[in-house]
């Protein structure tokens, strides 16, 4: 029987490991679209006219939040009681950019992110945990290998 799913049960057949009609094809994070949009009604149609399966955020983020999770969407991220973290700034005479470190210091060890605070970034002097703006600017990452999951 050829169905046509809505948006809404083409994601559910596929999250209950069910036969939609095709794939879902939802973007988390479409920043281009989103900033040619009108308003997020015209955001969430022009996914929706593109043959995506829009990704909706009820209730809507507010723009000023900036903060470690930003870009998990209401998702509560929070740490061991005994993590604490420092972050500084540095300005290297050999580097064209400062240079932006976060340690998380854990029971079980430090966890280092350093990255290049480039014209472009959005953050100030401050290191999110997730962002994709770290890959491409990151001289160290959080987690490079197996010693570092411990911490993690």
């Amino acid at each position: 029987m050829n169905m046509i799913f809505s948006s809404r049960d083409r994601l559910l057949a596929a999250l209950n490991c069910e036969t939609p009609d095709h794939s879902p094809c939802s973007f988390m994070i479409f920043g281009a679209l989103h900033q040619g949009s009108a308003s997020y009604l015209d955001f969430i149609k022009r996914q929706l006219d593109l043959g995506l399966d829009a990704f909706v955020e009820l209730p809507v983020r507010p723009p000023q939040v900036r903060n470690d999770h930003y870009n998990l969407h209401g998702l509560p991220v929070s740490y061991h009681p005994e993590v604490w973290v420092e972050e500084s700034v540095t300005q290297y005479t050999d580097e064209p950019d400062p240079l932006l470190r976060k340690i998380y210091h854990t029971p079980a060890g430090d966890l280092t992110a350093e990255v290049r605070q480039t014209a472009d970034w959005r953050w100030g002097d401050h290191v999110p945990f997730l962002d994709d703006y770290l890959i491409p600017r990151s001289k160290k990452f959080l987690v490079e290998g197996p010693q570092d999951l411990a911490a993690f």
